[in-house]
């Protein structure tokens, strides 16, 4: 304590208000900077500010907001243990302007400003700014989404919220919606986007009628840094080690140092690069791959990261050009082991696997941002991001596949290479105009490219004495028994908008006005999937058929002199089933009224009508290159009504409540009866019988603002889904979808943001510097799949199959905690910002898998995440971040329950351990002039 308390006499302070020059009003979000200092903040919901531990001095004070003319304070003295304050007021901008400030706008990535624009919004928004992601050690956007309310991730299935999964969820990059790469989700997997380049990240749990209507869990909007409002560069490096993986044996595939970089290269490249439209005939001396079978033992590196920021503001004339870019790195190996099974209805396993997997994971992302404004009323906004992500993985799994083998003394090894690389560009480009006072227009698009590459996917399969994993025998029977498989996904998407908003009536005693807003909005999706598999073949007669093969020197056995001698060949499977297409074209128009009923309550009642053109080509199994494709096609008008309202108790109370129609489409890969094989041997098979589900919303919601860093929020919800689609496993190696009867989800959500001293008065700065935060949401869910409401045979079958018809949303968790306590400048000492922060979270049980055939459900099982972060910032620019992350280091768990013909207890079908993660992070901030 007498050392904070020393440190505090080393520095002063300068406390304040900003409020505006004519009404006194107080100015929310106006920017407060020291002139050639990294020290800065932001006027809280009453216009105060602080800037804390200043070294003693004479500095020039800059306070900014949008439209307003910026004021300059010149001699603000700064003495050591002393508080200086400075209030000040600001002018709005007239007509002719002769300094154009871009550097008014609001710093969303602060949390009071993030606050003070959610108590001020019409419809309920939730956003967790740059600052508090990065408090909170959090590296991407899918693990800050999950330190929300109501929001969990699920294993390799995405984003859930408030129970619902990828399909009732949408994805825009400022405002505008993002395509994904992988054709079995719909939504990005936002663990590709790197903080780095966040300023806040905005999650709408309500419906409003300028979103894209298939949606009933979230829009997630990901808002990427403003172009810059000042000169800056920031250039940071870390470091994470893994309790699990790091300086350990690894086992990898040799294919070359371009993988560091998550670029496949063209050593991956099959023959004459994989034409997907002919017939390959294998002739010649030499192995027509590039890749071998190899594999080679590494000791695992240490993590690294690495991320670059820069920004430049020009002044031209009465204009201002804004350009900002952010560059980062990262890499990751990580592995685990453990149990890998398929149960039969007799809860004996058809599958029984010890699973060894090693994966090398990188994203290399990109983004240039630039905006011009010209005048106050007219701002244009241009963005690039590019994203490169990959994942390298080998596993090994060892035990017994009672679909190939009888039980024996052997057993059978697998041996699988991928490599995936997901690749995005999207460009943007967007104006915010205001014609008159009452007026204002907004128009836009976007262009984006999103492929997934799975190049060279190699698999293996051996026979081996019980428990010997580094030898075997070949054996290539059996479709992904020993094999080469190539995939490429691509998907271009179109975008367009304008929206015209139109202001009338007089101010009300809030000084808010009636406003109508009209847009119209065309999305326009293309997808193109292909694939090929070459099937390794060992003719009669083969040298090495029955021959003990070293796993670890797989290079020199299937090598090019066994290949010209024909002691291994490929088999070209050939399919016209190998490529499917799809389009989706989305025609949208909109209406909505924020009206102001009395000086406390608001109305947002709008109308979006969606007019859907999609169709589905595609072969089936078994035709040919030549044939023509089997098309769906579906042509869809919808009415999606909703509602919102407003309600100001006090100004500090909100009372909200929305109600509204929307929908959920079928994926397109959901749509094509056409087999992918996991690595169990699964087969997930579409379903061309899927129909749209129509979703009914309920919620209200009770919000409390105390302070303008503080929140408490009460709030309940209702979901009705008519004939909602599930992904329903039917036997042991068949997955398919289908549309249920209906399904219900309610629940209710508590979310806080408290400071200590809010509850009892303290002369301790450690005491006033603790804040509490967390959330919790409590649901039920439940579905029926009542067979006798579908005309279909196959589906009313296959519904009729279903183990439990009673039973919890398939991925919906029964309850959700986020708990966060933290400390502001814990270790202070002359300027420098310091902060520690301590956070868990855990989720309940939730299904995994459906049960079918008198199986029982497969439950993920639940496990808590504990995490510390400590970091320091000095007045120099120097940063410095401790993290512990995962400190519990849970099993992570899928467990399978006993059905009606089961003899045996629930059964662990996989299990294994993340490790603990240790980072460490150095960041350097230079401003300019």
């Amino acid at each position: 304590m007498m050392a904070a308390l020393g440190a505090m006499a080393q520095t002063g302070t300068i406390k304040g208000t900003v409020k505006d020059a004519v009404s006194g009003e107080p100015i929310i979000g106006a920017s407060i900077r020291l002139a050639g200092t990294a020290l800065g903040n932001t006027a809280d919901l009453e216009g105060n500010f602080e800037i804390a531990k200043v070294t003693p001095g004479t500095y020039e004070l800059i306070v900014s907001f949008l439209s307003y003319k910026t004021d300059t304070v010149s001699n603000v003295t700064v003495v050591a243990g002393e508080v200086t304050t400075i209030n000040t007021s600001l002018f709005e901008e007239g007509t002719q302007l002769n300094e154009v400030v871009i550097g008014g706008i609001r710093d969303r990535a602060s949390d009071q400003i993030l606050l003070g624009e959610r108590r001020n919004a019409s419809i309920a928004v939730e956003n967790i700014g740059a600052i508090e992601l990065s408090v909170k050690g959090v590296n991407d956007v899918g693990s800050g989404l999950v330190k929300m309310t109501g929001i969990t991730k699920v294993a390799s299935r995405g984003i859930y919220v408030r129970g619902l999964g990828d399909r009732y969820n949408n994805a825009y990059l400022n405002s505008m919606p993002l395509p994904s790469p992988d054709q079995n989700k719909k939504v990005v997997e936002l663990d590709i986007f790197p903080t780095t380049i966040v300023r806040n990240i905005a999650v709408a749990k309500t419906y409003q009628a300028d979103q894209f209507g298939d949606v009933s869990g979230a829009s997630i909007d990901i808002f990427t840094k403003d172009p810059a409002q000042e000169n800056f560069l920031t250039v940071g490096l870390g470091v994470n080690y893994n309790t699990v993986t790091t300086y350990k044996d690894f086992i990898t595939n040799r294919d070359g140092s371009s993988d560091y970089l998550g670029l496949s290269g063209s050593k991956r490249e099959g023959p004459v690069a994989v034409d997907y439209n002919g017939i390959h005939r294998f002739n010649g001396e030499t192995d027509p791959f590039k890749t071998t079978f190899g594999r080679q033992h590494i000791n695992a590196p240490i993590d690294n990261n690495f991320n670059i920021d820069a920004g430049r503001s020009i002044n031209l004339g009465t204009s201002k050009l804004g350009i900002i870019f952010s560059g980062s790195y990262r890499n990751s190996y990580r592995a685990d082991f453990g149990p890998n099974l398929v149960l039969n209805s007799m809860q004996d396993p058809d599958k029984n696997f010890d699973r060894d997997r090693y994966a090398f994971n990188t994203n290399l992302t990109g983004l240039l941002g630039t905006s011009f404004a010209w005048n106050e009323n007219n701002v244009i906004r241009a963005n690039y991001l590019f994203v490169n992500n990959s994942n390298n993985t080998y596993t090994t799994s060892l035990g017994d596949d009672f679909d190939v083998d009888s039980p024996s003394t052997t057993d059978r090894l697998r041996l699988r290479s991928r490599y995936l690389q997901t690749r995005m560009h999207n460009i943007q480009l967007g104006s915010d105009n205001t014609i008159s006072n009452n007026l204002k227009v907004k128009w836009g698009g976007s262009y984006s490219t999103a492929s997934t590459d799975e190049p060279d996917r190699r698999e293996l399969s051996f026979t081996t004495p019980q428990g010997v994993k580094n030898e075997g025998t070949v054996s290539s029977t059996g479709l992904g028994g020993s094999q080469r498989y190539y995939q490429l996904t691509d998907e271009k998407e179109y975008y367009a908008f304008g929206e015209a908003a139109y202001s009338f009536g007089k101010p009300n005693s809030q000084d808010k006005r009636n406003k109508i807003t009209l847009g119209y909005q065309r999305r326009n999706k293309d997808r193109d999937v292909s694939f090929r598999s070459y099937q390794l073949l060992f003719p009669p007669g083969s040298a090495l058929l029955n021959v003990p093969m070293n796993v670890d020197r797989l290079e020199e056995v299937l090598d090019d002199e066994a290949y010209g001698s024909g002691d291994y060949t490929y088999n070209d499977i050939v399919d016209g089933s190998n490529r499917s297409k799809a389009n989706r074209t989305i025609d949208a128009g909109y209406a909505y009224a924020d009206l102001n009923i009395t000086s406390r309550l608001s109305i947002i009642p709008g109308l979006r009508v969606e007019k859907t053109n999609q169709s589905v080509d595609y072969r089936l199994q078994g035709t040919g290159f030549n044939d023509r494709f089997t098309k769906i096609e579906s042509d869809d008008f919808d009415l999606l009504p909703v509602v919102n309202a407003k309600y100001n108790i006090t100004d500090t109370k909100i009372l909200r409540l929305s109600g509204s129609k929307t929908l959920t489409r079928p994926n397109f890969v959901e749509l094509v009866p056409v087999a992918y094989v996991n690595e169990n041997l699964q087969s997930t098979v579409g379903n061309p019988l899927l129909s749209n589900s129509s979703i009914y919303n309920v919620d209200l919601k009770y919000e409390i603002f105390p302070t303008g860093s503080e929140l408490v929020s009460f709030g309940v919800f209702y979901k009705n889904i008519d004939k909602p689609i599930e992904q329903v496993r039917s036997g042991p190696n068949f997955i398919s979808f289908f549309n249920i009867a209906s399904a219900q989800v309610y629940g209710f959500e508590f979310e806080f943001k408290k400071r200590i001293s809010s509850f009892f008065s303290s002369s301790s700065k450690l005491v006033n510097g603790l804040v509490f935060d967390g959330n919790l949401s409590v649901l039920h869910s439940e579905v029926d799949t009542d067979p006798s409401k579908f005309k279909d045979q196959r589906t009313r079958d296959l519904l009729s199959a279903i183990t439990n018809t009673s039973r919890q949303l398939q991925g919906a968790s029964p309850y959700m905690v986020n708990l966060s306590m933290g400390y502001d400048d814990l270790f202070t000492k002359s300027s420098v910002q310091s902060s520690i922060e301590l956070t868990y979270n855990v989720f309940g049980d939730r299904i995994y898998n459906v049960g079918t055939d008198k199986r029982g459900d497969e439950y993920e099982k639940s496990f808590g995440t504990l995490d510390l972060v400590i970091q320091n910032t000095w007045q120099s620019g120097f940063g410095v971040k401790l993290s512990a992350k995962n400190l519990l280091n849970p099993d992570i768990r899928l467990e399978q329950e006993s059905g009606p013909n089961a003899t045996k207890d629930d059964t662990i079908t996989q299990s294994y351990k993340a490790g603990i993660n240790l980072g460490l992070s150095l960041t350097y901030r230079l401003m300019g002039n």
